[in-house]
């Protein structure tokens, strides 16, 4: 059940967030009420991003858990749009970066459970939005430095901030960065951290190198369970490698097939939605099921069928956002 609140009520909640009368339970639950009600239509975006504002000096880990599933659904539609992202981005790195304030990069001895998980949430956000920041660009490249030195640092890059670490070091880089990231996959321990390095590449900016990794993740070097990650972290990068992820899917469709054979199912679901989910469109998902009725995949149709109405249903969400005041600039200048 979700509590719907008038625009008023909304302003008085919004001092109750910023002095923390209102317990974690509720500082949590207004967060996940008002991004499901303006999905659904049942809440101005404004009211939201208002609410969301409240949370700057937010230090609860289960609510920074409730914030970090609000800001990262609307990164994934907002970075559709080429005018509300930028000031959507500054908005979010003002609400994330007091973080490393509060728990900084790396563990102590007094640090308990949710003092961890929250670390490792931040870093995770930080990834995200803020990578451009001087300081956090600099910390992960000091950690990355030193890790790919000398692997057996687990303190410079632990294993739970080791993907978004891996990132923001890539995001900051070039072909020297990346190279080394990909080097570290031929000369990991085990599974678990080469999926590191295949989670990771994508998120190079430069567009040759992601289609690198489309390339150099479906030529057999990688286990045939595993190589779909590697696609992920490029579909999941950014707009353009959205683009670039179903561009190689569709050029190279055959041998995606032929490569997954009769394996499971499961494996070309994962492989169509790392490369073609990310999409915030009605028109995109017209494309895909074009696509796809031309291409039919017979024992994935249920999968692409969710997907690409889950699609929509962001495109939706994405034209009601461009609808609000969200879509004027003089909007964001009243947050934070």
């Amino acid at each position: 059940m979700r509590v719907q609140c008038t625009s008023e009520m909304y302003n008085r909640l919004r001092k109750a967030i910023e002095t923390k009368e209102l317990q974690p339970a509720d500082r949590v639950g207004l967060v996940m009420d008002s991004y499901a009600l303006v999905k659904a239509g049942k809440m101005k975006p404004e009211d939201m991003m208002k609410l969301l504002a409240s949370y700057s000096k937010e230090d609860d880990t289960i609510v920074w858990q409730g914030l970090t599933d609000a800001l990262g659904g609307l990164e994934v539609i907002l970075s559709d749009d080429d005018v509300m992202y930028p000031s959507f981005l500054a908005f979010a790195q003002k609400l994330v970066l007091p973080l490393v304030d509060l728990v900084g990069w790396t563990p102590s001895a007094d640090d308990k459970h949710l003092t961890g998980l929250l670390r490792g949430n931040m870093v995770a956000l930080l990834k995200t939005f803020c990578y451009k920041d001087e300081a956090v660009a600099s910390e992960a490249d000091k950690r990355c430095k030193a890790f790919l030195a000398d692997p057996s640092d687990v303190q410079s890059v632990p294993t739970d901030i080791k993907t978004p670490v891996f990132k923001i070091y890539l995001k900051n880089g070039g072909e020297k960065e990346y190279n080394e990231i990909k080097a570290y996959y031929a000369t990991a321990k085990d599974n678990a951290e080469r999926k590191h390095v295949l989670n990771s590449l994508g998120a190079t900016p430069d567009d040759k190198l992601k289609l690198a990794t489309m390339e150099w993740t479906t030529s057999g070097a990688i286990k045939l369970q595993d190589f779909f990650y590697a696609m992920g972290s490029v579909g999941r990068s950014s707009k353009r490698g959205r683009e670039i992820s179903w561009q190689f899917f569709q050029d190279n469709f055959d041998r995606l097939k032929t490569m997954l054979g009769a394996s499971s199912p499961s494996l070309m679901n994962a492989v169509v939605v790392m490369c073609a989910g990310g999409f915030c469109s009605i028109e995109k998902a017209d494309e895909i099921d074009a696509f796809f009725k031309a291409n039919p995949l017979p024992n994935n149709s249920r999968r692409i069928a969710q997907m690409t109405e889950n699609m929509r249903a962001n495109g939706k969400f994405l034209a009601m956002l461009q609808a609000s005041d969200l879509a004027k600039a003089e909007f964001w200048t009243t947050l934070l």
